[in-house]
């Protein structure tokens, strides 16, 4: 069965949205934001767009202190270990188009 991407997201926010309790009511990004964006450690890129939600998400979901994330490759060349319990976030591949002049 083909994955519904968008549903996947909608489910991952509905999630966060559900633990907010009015009582003791914190923005739920709010710790997030102050770690800043997410970014890339070994290209020094910044995610953007819906890939922030998505990796704030996936922090907050995880209870992740660090705002690095990378692919298993890289981490593996830099030496580092995943976890075999960990997998991989979703994030959206994106690319700018170039106009052409006729």
């Amino acid at each position: 069965m083909k994955k519904d991407i968008y549903q996947e997201v909608t489910n991952s926010i509905i999630e966060v949205l559900k633990k907010i309790s009015l009582k003791d009511y914190q923005a739920p990004f709010a710790r997030l934001t102050a770690q800043k964006l997410p970014i890339n450690p070994m290209t020094e890129n910044k995610y953007n767009g819906i890939n922030t939600l998505l990796l704030w998400l996936e922090q907050q979901k995880h209870g992740y202190s660090s705002n690095e994330w990378g692919t298993f490759k890289q981490w593996k060349d830099k030496g580092a270990q995943v976890k075999k319990s960990e997998k991989a976030a979703l994030l959206f591949f994106t690319s700018a188009l170039k106009q052409r002049t006729a």
